[in-house]
């Protein structure tokens, strides 16, 4: 890899003797014999592999101080620092090291055996990325894993967001999907309309400004779009269309008539308001009936576009940009459906659609030779109303007020819930459950949203199973809004359709889900241990075809059952084309074989088109005189023909994603996140409160949490009337223990990255031994994780806490780097370092943590991790420290607290 720097000038400057002379005398100390072949499969790895660990350590640390500019050999440090991890996890193959070797020993010159390590930290990368993928195919049949990240837009340029949504999104895209465009651009709704103004472009296609640019630049496409909006559906629509739906009433829609929206494009960051970070978006709808200012907002937006005059081999780069500012969208609009976008490369189009369990999209469209498929997309997209927008019609808007009905639990009357329309709390991440609260104006309750994941029992359902356990939230009304399924109806999904997000120098980084959705573990069951070279065998047989996400079986668990598909050849003629199937090999793409695929209504067959070049899509028929809709209709007739001799059998699988339920829940009461306390006291009874909500959750209506976090703990005491401190609530990623399929639900990782417990942080990456089932002992140990995390992060004056970087190491980094660095900090012997960090404010609390962690891991010599028989054995002795340690602050309080019962532990 380059530097970018002289490094021979560096090397005179700084020579790389240390590191030679240190590898010599390794080797002479342990292969006396120039005749040991240490390069070819050692008897004695252990003794054999030192020489090489020790090589990697000192150019780690050569790196990190012999180079004044510590940005250049970022990306170097960061490959070694990987490289030993890999090293120390694992038997790896000492060949690669053979030419360096060989180097040293023979005393060549710094520059030549530099070069050589670097050919072999590239050699090494590429050996772990195999090794990654050799995991993921040993672990398809393994559990899975629902994580909660956070990673927040304040804090992220777009490179470093870009890179979060690319793991994020692994597994989860869909490109080429069946039906996408039928479904969304060829509706009967507004049909005459569009239609009219189509045949409009056609007859004025031959005046200069309504050509299409031949170089098309941002600016020149941008212009284009402007002239298609003013002079050909502002000038040409029928008056009726601005005024009235097409029942001939009135509209009421909440973002305005029948023509909804407007264009709009910024040129500058900073133009849009209402984000994470400033952006500067190329081209986005809006409501028409919005006054117009110098800044647009976010949560006016309805659809947003990216145009380039790149060609679409940069997708990847361009598709992650999009996925930046649709969460965008999602975070100032959460409670949106799903959102259209589309990206225009020069003249190849690319349209999607982004919903709560990811993007899809059609196949690529070139526009070049038919310019009017880019205007059927644009009055389509500005005709659209609420319904097809992906806006909520579930909540009305009165005021300056949010209003909701949620069906009362064990009856049909309907209960007005009046909202204030600022979220108390959201998730940032895009693809998630996009848990959002919002708090009751006249109740003292909130109303929680959130894209469950359907399988199992519902929150409501288990709220209601735990209705009598003191300290857990209650239900007041709830009801199920629409599923993800629903959504996507007549759309046909199929594994090949899976896109991989993942840059070619794939980087182990925290999953990233954070929700719901799912990703493989390497590691088996036990009862799993014996099958796993009949696994491996029968994994290898069902490897996907060229273009699938590695992840893909794990993002989809419901698939339907393999159909046989049809590869045809259709007439074609000139550049006339529509989509494309690639393949992602790192930042550049591997074009392969244009597919169309269309599903046969009477054969129940997909066909899939195999030629060389792009397949026809509506509108870019031979004939550009036939209206879309007919070339459409041709097309479709096509695939009901006999099968000829071009046409081949292909076998692949239809999927049905992930399906999610978008939730309405009256939940009271309502409180403080646990990390906005008044006094150490307060915090105290809260988490003393929330873990007795916890072992009657257990004990008495056998419902396991399995997300124990800052955010999933609420402070209550802030009435004298107020029986508790703290309550539990969130049980969506809870399970019931009774259940038959307990066992496996509980060896899906879950939780939120910071919090998770060191048992099952491990099953996402160690690839061998026994999958750790989820238990109480393992919640119980994140109530520790949050008890430290508050203490070290809260209480201090704003910007002066020394130990960001420290909690930073919680989340980010590989599941291996995190689990290393907790295991490292609750250590006994370094948890006198990690309880010094704590602010000033809980320095009488530290006695409290230090036994809490000792009960946890029941011993002072080691983190021993594993779960009791009978669960009181170690909730009384917990409970028992945080009631010594509230009758001790309460002893300790100068003054008595506003609110007496919050000194008081509930029995």
């Amino acid at each position: 890899m380059s530097l970018n720097i002289d490094i021979e000038a560096h090397l005179a400057k700084k020579p790389l003797d240390k590191i030679l002379d240190s590898f010599r005398i390794q080797y002479q100390y342990h292969f006396p014999s120039q005749q040991a072949k240490i390069f070819d499969n050692p008897k004695n790895f252990d003794k054999c592999r030192a020489p090489h660990e020790d090589l990697i350590l000192k150019l780690i640390d050569y790196v990190e101080n012999s180079f004044i500019k510590p940005s250049k050999v970022k990306k170097l440090l960061s490959r070694l620092q990987t490289i030993k991890s890999w090293m120390t996890s694992i038997e790896f193959d000492m060949t690669p090291f053979e030419p360096v070797a060989n180097l040293i020993l023979n005393h060549a010159t710094d520059l030549e055996i530099w070069n050589s390590l670097m050919q072999l930290v590239d050699e090494l990368v590429r050996i772990m990325s195999a090794t990654d993928e050799q995991l993921d195919e040993l672990a398809s049949e393994s559990i899975y894993r629902r994580v909660v990240e956070s990673h927040d837009g304040l804090q992220m340029n777009m490179e470093d967001l870009k890179q979060a949504m690319s793991g994020e999104l692994e597994g989860s895209v869909f490109v080429n999907v069946i039906g996408f465009w039928e479904k969304y651009f060829e509706s009967e709704r507004k049909k005459k309309q569009r239609n009219g103004l189509i045949e409009k472009f056609v007859e004025l296609s031959e005046e200069s400004k309504f050509k299409f640019p031949a170089i098309a630049t941002e600016d020149e496409v941008w212009k284009w779009m402007q002239v298609i909006e003013h002079d050909l559906i502002n000038a040409y629509r029928t008056p009726s269309d601005s005024a009235t739906n097409d029942n001939g009433s009135a509209s009421e829609e909440r973002f305005g008539l029948a023509f909804a929206g407007a264009q709009f494009h910024t040129l500058a960051a900073g133009k849009i308001i209402g984000n994470q970070t400033k952006r500067q978006v190329d081209y986005f709808i809006k409501k028409r009936n919005l006054p117009i200012e110098d800044k647009h907002h976010w949560r006016d937006i309805l659809v947003v576009g990216e145009l380039t005059l790149s060609s679409s081999k940069v997708s990847r780069e361009k598709f992650l940009q999009l996925s930046v500012y649709m969460r965008e969208v999602f975070m100032a609009q959460p409670l949106r459906h799903f959102v259209h976008g589309f990206i225009l490369f020069e003249k190849d189009l690319q349209l999607w659609v982004y919903d709560r369990s990811g993007p899809y999209s059609c196949s690529y469209i070139d526009i070049g030779e038919s310019p009017k498929i880019l205007v059927h997309v644009l009055v389509t997209n500005m005709l659209m109303n609420d319904d097809e927008l992906g806006l909520d019609p579930d909540v009305k808007y009165e005021g300056e007020d949010l209003i909701v009905h949620l069906r009362v639990p064990g009856s049909d009357e309907l209960r007005k819930f009046t909202l204030d329309p600022v979220p108390i709390s959201q998730q940032k991440s895009y693809l998630c459950r996009g848990t959002t609260c919002y708090r009751d104006r006249d109740l003292s309750c909130v109303v929680k949203f959130s894209w469950r994941i359907c399988d199992g029992h519902s929150e409501t359902e288990l709220l209601e199973m735990a209705k009598n356990v003191t300290g857990m939230a209650q239900i007041l009304g709830s009801l199920d809004l629409v599923r993800i399924s629903k959504l996507r109806e007549g759309l046909l999904f199929t594994k090949t359709m899976v896109k991989d997000t993942r840059p070619t120098e794939k980087v182990m980084t925290t999953p990233h889900d954070f929700s719901g959705d799912i990703a493989r573990i390497p590691k088996e069951s036990v009862n799993n241990q014996l099958g796993r070279k009949r696994k491996r065998d029968a994994l290898q047989a069902e490897k996907e075809m060229a273009g699938s996400s590695k992840k893909a079986r794990s993002m989809h668990e419901n698939t339907a059952n393999s159909r046989t598909v049809i590869s045809e050849r259709l007439a074609r003629s000139g550049n006339n084309s529509v989509g494309e199937k690639r393949k992602t090999v790192g930042d550049a793409e591997v074009n392969e074989r244009m597919k169309k695929i269309q599903l046969s209504s009477n054969s129940g067959l997909a066909a899939i088109d195999n030629t060389a070049g792009r397949s026809s899509l509506p509108g870019s028929a031979q004939n550009p005189t036939k209206s879309i809709a007919n070339v459409r209709s041709n097309m479709s007739n096509a695939g009901k023909e006999s099968v000829t001799k071009s046409v081949k059998m292909v076998k692949t699988e239809v999927i049905n994603p992930r399906d999610r339920q978008f939730t309405a829940a009256g939940i009271s009461p309502y409180g403080r996140p646990i990390d906005k306390f008044r006094s150490a006291l307060e915090l105290i009874v809260g988490m003393s409160d929330a873990i007795k909500a916890h072992r009657s959750l257990v004990m008495d209506a056998k419902i396991l949490h399995r997300d124990i976090s800052v955010n999933n703990i609420l402070l209550t005491g802030n009435k004298k009337t107020d029986k508790l401190g703290g309550v539990l609530i969130d049980l969506d990623l809870a399970t019931l223990i009774t259940d038959g399929k307990f066992q496996e639900k509980a060896q899906v990782m879950t939780g939120t990255m910071q919090f998770i417990a060191l048992d099952i942080l491990e099953n996402s990456f160690a690839a061998t031994g026994t999958v750790v089932t989820h238990s109480y002992r393992h919640d119980l140990e994140s109530f520790l994780y949050v008890l430290v995390w508050v203490c070290i992060n809260c209480g201090w004056k704003k910007g002066t806490n020394p130990h960001q970087t420290f909690l930073t190491k919680w989340y980010t980094g590989t599941a291996k780097e995190i689990h290393t660095h907790k295991r490292l900090f609750i250590k006994i012997d370094k948890f006198e370092d990690t309880l010094s960090k704590f602010s000033p404010m809980f320095e009488d609390v530290t006695d409290l943590v230090e036994e809490f962690r000792e009960q946890i891991f029941n011993s002072q010599k080691q983190t021993r991790t594993g779960s009791l028989d009978d669960p009181n054995k170690l909730y009384e002795p917990i409970i028992a420290a945080f009631d010594e340690a509230i009758n001790s602050l309460k002893e300790s309080q100068s003054t008595p607290p506003e609110n007496p019962r919050s000194i008081e532990p509930v029995s």
